[in-house]
């Protein structure tokens, strides 16, 4: 029997025979960078191999967030989180309508969320219910601004505050969830 990457490169380059093919492949910096690196490599070779056989495209589309070990030998990056300011803009705005007042400093608070977002939609995704929280326990503005610059900027790092601060009595419900 045939290793799975050679059955894979096969069977696609049959597909193309009939088909244009596009691959997605989702998430590709939470496979670590020695693996992310070699399943790029992989899918380029694919690519090069499968060119010239059969008339039809094929086409991939790898997600991740912006991993400067990954250096694509062709095709086009796009760094959403340059480009989606804009769209977190719009959902901290909405969602200091549903409960912060529309003040000068809330909105120098929404402003700063944004700031220090650093175009990281997930982190503003976690961020905002903190920021509604503090508000609705009476926090002035610059308590929540003070509260929100402690919180760390690097995704990995606000992960595993989230998880540290989560009550010594729910951890291993928290752990059953996870798993």
């Amino acid at each position: 029997m045939a290793e799975p990457r050679t059955f894979f490169e096969v069977s696609i380059a049959q597909a193309k025979i009939t088909y244009s093919i596009e691959i997605c492949v989702d998430a590709l910096d939470e496979c670590g960078e020695g693996t992310a690196r070699a399943l790029v490599a992989d899918f380029e070779r694919l690519v090069s191999r499968t060119t010239s056989r059969g008339p039809n495209s094929l086409n991939l589309c790898f997600s991740c967030r912006h991993y400067p070990i990954l250096a694509l030998e062709c095709g086009r990056s796009i760094y959403v989180e340059k480009e989606n300011h804009q769209n977190i803009r719009t959902y901290v705005g909405a969602q200091f309508e549903r409960g912060i007042s529309k003040s000068s400093e809330a909105q120098k608070l929404r402003e700063e969320i944004v700031e220090r977002a650093s175009g990281v939609f997930q982190w503003v995704f976690l961020v905002i219910p903190k920021v509604l929280k503090l508000h609705q326990q009476g926090r002035n503005m610059n308590a929540i601004r003070k509260s929100i610059r402690q919180i760390p900027s690097e995704l990995s790092n606000l992960y595993r505050s989230l998880l540290e601060d989560i009550p010594n009595d729910e951890r291993p419900q928290s752990l059953l969830l996870m798993q």
